[in-house]
């Protein structure tokens, strides 16, 4: 299987982003990496990876990044490509690491999976996957801020083939919780746990959002990224929900549009006397003085540079450490949540580190007269916590945990399961459970030799079907007599026999099955068939005494009773409930008339008064009879809902159906229409924003530009979408002329649009709020109005004011 392999280089994107009108790159431009992996080799390939990769790539180099994009990368290239990303040099402004593919999550560690991965040994997770906590710990070696990005969660099954080699060790292709650190954030396109709907949808909501609001300019990083999962979230009904990390510090704002100011191209010759009379100077007043003449001049950096070592005061001598005194404790602690360790017992003291949750640490005892501790690092490092944020590991779930995971066997586990039957580490307990049994289970398995056989067979009573052929082991089942089942083997040596039960082997004792065929069961199911007098006459003599007699009886009695009572009146649509022969009279032995099918629908037009056969109008003219438990009333059945449902073939419809009727024989059906549903392109899905209308726009009838149009809406209209779908899109609206469409590209979000802003300083009515519009809209629709309003309101300060060369200049509109 050959890749798709598409690297592109810095450099080309600098060419990329001059072809596309971009500003060139400053030398401390933000970088970005993004990495698109769709077509793996060995799991399942992800369809919008690599089109969601570059959408993301063209906007930041739209943005004034340096960008590095890769498509279906190796392992190998992905390192590379890591390794470049993060090389010392001049550091940018920030890093976004941006990554769509597979992740595997292996006891809360995160990989990220090359599209050449394998797992054939436990040593393939550390050579062919690439561990996000290396990658985010390379990272943290400079004080850049960085973004990391993941667009992960899809199902790929490389974690069953870790599992297989990894024994003990809980594996998931669902994203773990990612740490937090003060100077990186973290983006998961879901929840950890959960699973990435996107996909499946063919339409990634989460590369959609971000590509959007990355376009929009001046954003704060945290509340961009806060937006983005908001947004992402109310896209999908809830269905979707990214996760951000917290402890975020960094100040960073994305697209910043704020121009910085150019440096002189050298100084004006009256700047270069002042310059060349205090040039040596001592006196911190001349710099002052010049930086007062010339605040933006040739020489002002240097002038604030001499101002900062002549006005710097003297170092103080280095304070003595102080001693305390310790109640000792020596005994191991672990650190319950994310905390700060000061160098003394005060938060006064400096932070020397921040030990993440259940860091092992050696208490070395109570500072007396407070509630801090002095601890011993993992490194060596001598530093102080406060008490609340640390707990004896002795006797600790997390000592447990530790314990069960070094025994790594079932008892191990069960030992923790009592002691904490809710702890956090429950549920991995439960699965290390069951993979260990099902080891042990087919460890066990392979002892027993089975000669395969393939015959059908009957439980003659109530029975045990257990999981190895032996009394010992567990009972997989009890299954009532008469159950048919085929069985698959013979156990060697054994009186047992294998079963195929669902699809999986399990085993009985051989007293208690038969062969099916000639036995009492078959000859019951072939005189229910024929459902006639002889017929059970004839099982009667054959099987005299068996299990069915007194049924045969009440049966035969039922027969002759028909034969002399007439009918009841029906007169309603009946369906046929399964594949059935109809016959010229109310008896098996008469003629058949014809074979109808499961799903047809008849006139009923009488039953007979023991019940047992109804009269049905097969034609216009002709009539025939078939057994009343192979049909039912139409109205209010399965068929008939399913009748229904393909109708009006919509979500709610199919949802419905599935609620009422579940597990039906439509159910697979039903599934596979909702699926097709969601994936298609085409459908509205349901949302409720505001949107404005920036010029007037056509309103469809359907989401058909070529279909009939409902009315025009005017200039600035604000609306409320009810869904949002469609190629091209649209958003749906109701008018008063009814529901109505509005092609996408019309209309955008109010949700941080100019409209919002106008309607926000209007309805505050003060100047403040005034002077926020115009900032962030200085060409903006309503300038006139917001700068006739702000007159209004501070009529004594009309026009602007600022100062020229010591001249106070005023100017009024108008002037």
């Amino acid at each position: 299987m050959s890749l798709r392999r598409n690297i592109v280089s810095a450099t080309a994107m600098t060419a990329m982003a001059l072809a596309a009108n971009v500003p060139a790159l400053a030398q401390n431009a933000p970088a970005a990496l993004v990495i698109g992996n769709g077509n793996y080799e060995n799991y399942a390939d992800l369809r919008s990876s690599a089109e969601d990769a570059e959408r993301i790539a063209s906007q930041l180099i739209a943005n004034g990044y340096d960008v590095n994009l890769l498509m279906d990368a190796g392992a190998d290239d992905m390192r590379r490509a890591l390794s470049a990303f993060m090389a010392t040099g001049d550091a940018p402004e920030h890093r976004m690491f941006f990554y769509a593919g597979h992740s595997t999550n292996v006891d809360g560690l995160e990989f990220l999976v090359p599209t050449d991965a394998a797992v054939a040994t436990g040593l393939d997770l550390s050579y062919n996957f690439i561990s996000l906590d290396a990658v985010k710990a390379q990272m943290n070696r400079d004080a850049t801020p960085d973004f990391v990005v993941l667009d992960t969660g899809y199902r790929h099954f490389a974690d069953n083939e870790l599992a297989s080699v990894l024994p003990g060790v809980t594996v998931s292709d669902r994203p773990a919780t990612p740490t937090s650190d003060d100077d990186t954030l973290t983006i998961l396109a879901v929840q950890p746990g959960t699973t990435n709907i996107s996909q499946a949808n063919r339409r990634n909501v989460f590369a959609d959002v971000l590509a959007n609001r990355l376009s929009r300019e001046d954003q704060e990083a945290s509340a961009f990224f806060d937006t983005v999962a908001k947004r992402v979230a109310a896209q999908s009904n809830g269905r979707q929900e990214p996760y951000v990390s917290g402890d975020f510090s960094a100040a960073v704002v994305l697209n910043q549009t704020t121009e910085p100011v150019p440096a002189p191209a050298g100084p004006t010759p009256r700047e270069e006397r002042l310059w060349a009379l205090i040039a040596g100077s001592s006196d911190v007043q001349d710099y002052q003085d010049y930086l007062a003449f010339f605040p933006e001049g040739y020489y002002a950096n240097d002038a604030k540079a001499i101002i900062a070592v002549l006005t710097e005061p003297e170092p103080a001598p280095t304070p003595e450490p102080p001693t305390y005194a310790i109640d000792p404790i020596n005994k191991p602690f672990y650190i319950i949540r994310l905390s700060n360790i000061r160098s003394g017992p005060s938060t006064d003291f400096e932070r020397l580190a921040r030990l993440p949750e259940n860091t092992l640490v050696n208490n070395l005892g109570r500072v007396e007269g407070t509630r801090w501790y002095q601890i011993l690092m993992p490194d060596n490092r001598v530093g102080f916590v406060y008490d609340t944020l640390v707990s004896p590991w002795d006797g600790s779930e997390l000592q447990a945990w530790a314990i069960a995971q070094n025994e790594a066997t079932v008892e191990a586990f069960e030992d923790y399961l009592r002691a904490h039957p809710q702890g956090p580490n429950a549920e991995a307990a439960k699965n290390n459970i069951i993979i260990l049994k099902e080891q042990a289970y087919q460890d066990a398995l392979a002892t027993y030799s089975v000669r395969p056989i393939s015959q059908e067979v009957v439980i003659v009573r109530l029975a045990n079907v257990r999981a190895l052929p032996t009394t010992q082991s567990d009972v997989v089942t009890t299954l009532e007599g008469g159950t048919r089942l085929t069985a698959t083997g013979d156990v060697r040596g054994l009186t047992w026999t294998r079963l195929d039960y669902n699809g999986t082997p399990a085993f009985i004792y051989d007293t208690l099955i038969v062969p099916y065929e000639g036995s009492v069961y078959e000859a019951w199911a072939e005189a229910v068939e024929q459902d006639t007098v002889l017929g059970y006459i004839r099982f009667r003599s054959r099987f005299s005494g068996s299990q069915f007699d007194t049924e045969a009886l009440a049966s035969i009695q039922a027969l002759q009773v028909s034969q002399n009572q007439g009918f009841t009146p029906i007169g309603e649509q009946y369906v046929i409930t399964r594949k059935s022969n109809v016959f010229a009279e109310p008896n098996g032995k008469s003629d058949k008339v014809k074979l109808v099918e499961a799903g047809d629908v008849y006139e009923a037009l009488r039953m007979t008064q023991n019940e047992r056969w109804i009269e049905l109008r097969i034609s216009r003219g002709q009539v025939a009879y078939i057994r009343a438990v192979r049909a039912e009333p139409y109205e209010g059945s399965v068929f008939e809902a399913w009748s229904l449902a393909e109708a009006e073939g919509s979500l709610v419809a199919y949802r419905a159906f599935r609620d009422d009727f579940p597990g039906s024989a439509f159910d697979d059906a039903a599934v596979a229409a909702i699926d097709d549903l969601l994936a298609n392109q085409n459908t509205i899905q349901p949302i409720n924003e505001n949107i404005v209308i920036p010029s007037r726009a056509l309103v469809y009838v359907q989401p058909d530009t070529n279909g009939p149009r409902l009315g025009v809406l005017p200039d600035n209209s604000v609306v409320v979408a009810t869904g949002q779908g469609g190629s091209p899109a649209f958003y749906r609206i109701n008018t008063t002329s009814g529901e109505g469409y509005v092609l996408s590209t019309d209309a955008v979000l109010y949700a941080g649009s100019e409209r919002e802003a106008w309607d926000n300083a209007r309805r505050s009515n003060t100047v403040e709020a005034l002077n926020a519009y115009l900032t962030a809209h200085p060409n903006g629709r309503w300038l006139q109005e917001a700068i006739q309003l702000r007159q209004s309101l501070t009529p004594q300060a009309q026009g602007y004011q600022f100062n020229l060369g010591g001249l106070n200049i005023r100017l009024v509109p108008g002037s």
